[in-house]
């Protein structure tokens, strides 16, 4: 009878299987590293192990471990918003990649560039009752932008290349032109990894294509163009987004330049800062609620739909035509139905430009009005006798949360809640929230994630 040749446990001629698929897994993590991804969030499974490890090893990527894969999946779309750019998940095989499901769709809807990554079994063990075998291809349907699976493991230096590339094209599909989640399937066989202590797979330095975004500027004829519609009775809205760091003090720049009222949703990022607030209104979802309110000439409207309902009713009430959709993504959501022009345009840039343009200012009686409204509406809380408990958590989260932090807020009730009595401040504070049914926490309370470089 012959003999087998075995090194702690497993065969020798399984020992090549194991050093693929660490090489297998390297070039996909390093495919991260070089795209820009620096956090992967980790539920340990059997399968997903060449992937941990070699995130574990790679200096580019902070690994995060939570083992329950729903928690894990939004606490990688914390991380996303966080640091506005993409965070990897990653999985076992089996069910475990379904858990990822609400976070994936939050994810889609509100163009978060989270990356997808489910261990697997390969070709051979599929469809016939394997252990933790479901069939993953295309798991999350029409919710993620891309999905490959890749080919089984081979450690030939072209194949490890075109995985690094692979991955590479994937996370860029995760940013343009319409952010949001993409999934990679990796198929790896057993055994997984080598026996011993060490594995062996240190990370390589292997440079991936450089992926550069672009800035979206119209052509001087649409900017003039719109500069002339902004003339008369106007507002400008700023809803939900992940606006470039300098938004806030080009769009309030715009918006003195106009003297025209601004009305922030509180996932704006404008309530809170240390940029000119002095038109910037916060208490419309208390008195758009009377009626008699006229109509503007123009709107200009950044951003998501506003979270305040009056609001939007008013907006929808507003004459076809009269609102200009600013938008820095592929899509169009315009649920109201009334946007007259969409210019795909860099807000940032776009109200720098405007401002620079010398637009006419709105006519002094409208924007005191607005102005009078806000204050009004102020008053009236504060010196209310049956003063909301409500309205007394937010004065109080909003004095007490540390300068420079970030605030989550959960839906329904909650973001609404804030949108009526969180008026905003000077000090730096950051309002976060997800955009669906779901009311899940994001990575505060495990570190705080920094933006990449």
């Amino acid at each position: 009878m012959g003999r087998t040749a075995v090194v702690l446990g497993i065969p020798m001629e399984n020992m090549h299987t194991a050093h693929v698929n660490l090489d297998w897994a390297g070039a996909v993590v390093t495919g991260l590293a070089a795209s820009g991804v620096c956090h992967a969030v980790i539920s340990p499974g059997s399968r997903s192990t060449p992937l941990v490890l070699a995130c574990d090893r790679h200096p580019g990527i902070r690994a995060w471990v939570l083992p329950d894969e729903r928690c894990a999946a939004f606490f990688a779309l914390g991380i996303t918003r966080a640091v506005q750019g993409p965070a990897a998940v990653i999985g076992t095989s089996g069910s475990a990649p379904a858990h990822w499901y609400p976070a994936v769709i939050e994810a889609s809807q509100d163009h978060q560039p989270l990356v997808l990554i489910s261990a697997d079994r390969p070709a051979d063990q599929q469809a016939c009752g394997a252990n933790q075998t479901v069939d993953q291809a295309r798991l999350f349907g029409g919710h993620v932008r891309a999905f490959f699976s890749l080919p089984q493991a081979d450690a030939a230096p072209q194949a490890l290349c075109h995985v690094r590339e692979r991955v590479a094209r994937l996370v860029d599909r995760s940013r343009w032109p319409v952010p949001g989640p993409v999934h990679i399937n990796v198929p790896l066989g057993e055994p997984l990894v080598p026996g011993g202590l060490d594995p062996g797979w240190r990370p390589e330095s292997v440079p991936v294509s450089s992926v550069r975004l672009p800035r979206l500027r119209p052509e001087a004829v649409d900017l003039a163009a719109l500069a002339a519609r902004l003339s008369g009775p106007g507002l400008i809205v700023c809803g939900r987004a992940d606006y470039a760091p300098g938004f806030a003090e080009a769009v309030t720049l715009l918006a003195a330049a106009l003297q025209c009222p601004l009305l922030a949703d509180p996932l704006s990022g404008l309530r809170f800062g240390p940029h000119d607030r002095r038109l910037i209104l916060t208490r419309y979802d208390a008195f758009l609620r009377r009626e008699g309110w006229a109509p503007p000439d123009w709107l200009l409207h950044f951003g998501a739909m506003p979270t305040s309902k009056p609001l939007q009713q008013f907006m929808a009430g507003v004459a076809p035509g009269t609102t200009t959709r600013v938008l820095s993504q592929g899509d169009w959501p315009d649920s109201a139905h009334v946007a007259g022009t969409v210019l795909h345009a860099d807000g940032q840039w776009l109200c720098q430009e405007l401002a620079a343009a010398g637009v006419a200012s709105v006519p002094g009686a409208w924007t005191a009005a607005w102005l009078d409204a806000e204050q009004r509406a102020g008053v009236a809380l504060r010196d209310r006798p049956d003063r909301p408990i409500e309205a007394e958590v937010m004065a109080v989260l909003a004095r007490r949360c540390p300068q420079g932090s970030s605030l989550f807020c959960g839906n329904s009730m909650v973001i609404r809640d804030v949108d009526g009595f969180m008026a905003g401040g000077d000090r730096p504070l950051g309002l976060r929230g997800n955009r669906g049914g779901l009311v899940e926490a994001v990575a505060a309370h495990r570190g705080n994630p920094r933006p990449c470089g």
